[in-house]
């Protein structure tokens, strides 16, 4: 049975998982193909630098020096974080909450999970099933960001280190997997996808806005630890390769907890109300 859902939910969503695929090729492959461009570009360190700092944490540099080199050009990892990598993990985010709030009200919704559940499957198999399913599709789309990348700085001749990149794109899943955890939750709770997505989806933005208002909050600047997205920064990572096992911790607590509550409201949950 739990193979069956698997088969089911990957040819479910085969041609969006093709698309989002597609979609960051296209993207990192042109990123790639402009760095040459940009980065013969003078007095970007100028205009940097003029940015407000809430604009500069929105691109993902708040150290200029780890951006630029000695003359102010971008470096390749500069560039790519600023265009690439710190927004890489919302635009998947983006699917991961809307695949997380349908897991379960999609099938509710559609009067399909009495049937399923009539099956010899236990409730909480089937979330985590459905639920793991879907991780390791994620998991799969990252993985074609980081190899289009890798084959994008060979291409134009342009090294990167291979493990700071690899390590980027760890952080980034924990933090796309917890935000597709999080929306499971509603999911179970409300067993419908539109209020799931109003809970969820404000949720995460709020958590985006206030990471990226974070400067300009002061004695309050205590709520951007608050936010997933503060425990995410690409260009250090990029550049040193250094994983903050705080994040490690954030993510993986937040993936347990969602998810292991999720079980808990779903094995309780009337599917008829």
């Amino acid at each position: 049975m739990k193979r069956a859902l698997v088969s089911v939910h990957i040819r479910m969503g085969l041609y969006g998982n093709l698309a989002w695929a597609g979609g960051l090729v296209l993207y990192a492959a042109a990123i790639s193909w402009l760095y040459p461009t940009i980065s013969a570009v003078e007095g970007m360190g100028d205009y940097l630098d003029a940015m407000p700092e809430q604009f500069r944490e929105l691109a993902g540099v708040s150290d200029l020096t780890q951006a630029l080199d000695e003359q102010g050009f971008f470096t390749f990892e500069g560039f790519l974080s600023t265009e690439y990598m710190s927004w890489f993990p919302v635009l998947l985010g983006i699917y991961a909450i809307i695949s997380g709030v349908g897991l379960l009200a999609k099938d509710a919704e559609r009067g399909a999970l009495d049937i399923i559940l009539g099956q010899p499957i236990h409730r909480y198999a089937y979330l985590l099933t459905r639920a793991a399913t879907q991780i390791s599709v994620l998991g799969v789309l990252v993985l074609v960001s980081y190899v289009t990348l890798l084959l994008g700085a060979a291409l134009i001749n342009e090294p990167i280190s291979e493990l700071n990149l690899l390590y980027a794109h760890i952080v980034a899943l924990g933090l796309i997997v917890s935000l597709f955890s999080f929306a499971v939750l509603w999911s179970a709770v409300f067993l419908r996808t539109s209020r799931a997505m109003a809970v969820a989806g404000l949720a995460t933005v709020l958590a985006y806005v206030v990471n990226i208002l974070s400067p300009s909050l002061g004695p309050f600047d205590w709520l951007e630890k608050l936010s997933p997205f503060a425990y995410y920064e690409s260009l250090s990572l990029l550049n040193t390769g250094d994983i903050d096992p705080v994040s490690i911790v954030v993510y993986a607590g937040i993936v347990v907890a969602a998810l292991g509550v999720a079980t808990r409201v779903f094995e309780r949950r009337d599917l008829v109300s």
